[in-house]
């Protein structure tokens, strides 16, 4: 039931109403969810599309990179949030910031001491949530672009970005190997098989900064934090919102495993797929007026699942973070059809 109530609950949080509907039963599994998973991450034909919650996720809450359990407070950097109903997530408090100049960051900024935390216990409480059987994956929230613009406040970020880059370089390096240090402690003591990295780089209609500002600021500090994740031995998912298509060519040079948040709405991900084939992982979320619509035809809707699936998922490379952001009543017929189609593109038709 994990990947039906997990669903639910992504969709209780879109605003849908009620109780968990119905659904068809899932087909047998030839292969367990972690052995699944990894030949979608291995980029090779997996043995039905997955879903990114038949992954273990955990989001130790000794890792203060936001408010634990989407709450207020403060971080370990001093930086003050507060949950936001709107997003069903803690923002920035707004107006809040630790410094405004560039220039003051090195007297304002306090990298937690990550020696002093109790990695070890805090693992044992966690072992108990762990389903050997899944693939377990731990969320970092704040990327190097997120946490600079969290202590400075977006508007002086960009300022910083702008017209002292050299400055503001030194800081993201500052970051990059903080995040280092952490995902050492957690690969040391958690049994993590992959990072999920949040960094969003885009809104809705482009992203946050040019191209050649991401390739002078983020991208080897990023890429240096990919490297050593995989020098651990674990895989690396990219967080990134919004349209930012521009920058794929970029994660696919990082050696990312996988895009996440790839959203289907605003970005061109058959055409991204075209490009680079069996080097773009793509975890993304089936996103159309028709799936919210509630006298949508049903054909209608089983179509739009089917054609999308099959542009995105022929040999590989599609991992849905959850299919249920859509009107309760099409639940049915989109599971039905994921079933149906993820069975015919991989292979596992009688499974």
């Amino acid at each position: 039931m994990t990947e039906i109530r997990d669903n639910w609950i992504s969709m209780i949080m879109d605003g849908a109403p009620g109780q968990p509907p119905e659904l068809p039963p899932a087909p047998k599994r030839p292969v367990t969810f972690k052995e699944n998973s990894l030949l979608f991450y291995q980029r090779q034909t997996p043995r039905w599309i997955p879903l990114a919650n038949e992954c273990n996720i955990i989001i130790p809450e000794v890792v203060c990179e936001r408010p634990a359990r989407n709450q207020g407070g403060k971080d370990w950097f001093g930086v003050d949030w507060t949950y936001m109903e709107l997003v069903h997530a803690p923002s920035v408090t707004p107006g809040f910031s630790l410094f405004e100049d560039i220039g003051d960051w090195r007297e304002a900024v306090r990298f937690p001491d990550l020696d002093a935390i109790d990695w070890e216990g805090s693992a044992k409480q966690t072992q108990a949530y762990i389903d050997p059987n899944r693939m377990t994956a731990c969320v970092l929230f704040n990327g190097c672009f997120e946490r600079l613009q969290s202590m400075m406040g977006f508007e002086n970020a960009a300022c910083a970005m702008a017209s002292e880059p050299e400055e503001t370089l030194e800081l993201i390096n500052a970051i990059a190997d903080f995040k280092i240090r952490l995902i050492d402690k957690l690969l040391t003591y958690y049994p993590i098989d992959r990072i999920i990295y949040h960094d969003d780089w885009g809104m809705q209609t482009s992203t946050f900064f040019s191209e050649k500002m991401f390739l002078e600021l983020f991208y080897e500090p990023t890429k240096r934090i990919v490297d050593y994740t995989h020098s651990r031995g674990a895989l690396f998912t990219m967080h990134s919102c919004g349209k930012v298509e521009r920058f794929v060519p970029h994660m696919v040079t990082m050696d990312v495993d996988s895009w996440e948040s790839a959203q289907m709405d605003i970005n061109d991900l058959p055409g991204l797929k075209q490009a680079h084939g069996k080097k773009l992982n793509i975890e993304t979320i089936l996103v159309n007026p028709v799936l919210s619509d509630p006298d949508a035809a049903d054909e209608e809707v089983r179509r739009f699942v089917r054609e999308t699936i099959q542009a995105l998922g022929k040999g590989g490379g599609l991992c849905f973070m959850y299919l249920s952001r859509c009107h309760p009543k099409h639940l049915w017929s989109i599971y039905d059809e994921y079933y149906k189609i993820s069975a015919v593109l991989c292979g596992s038709e009688g499974g």
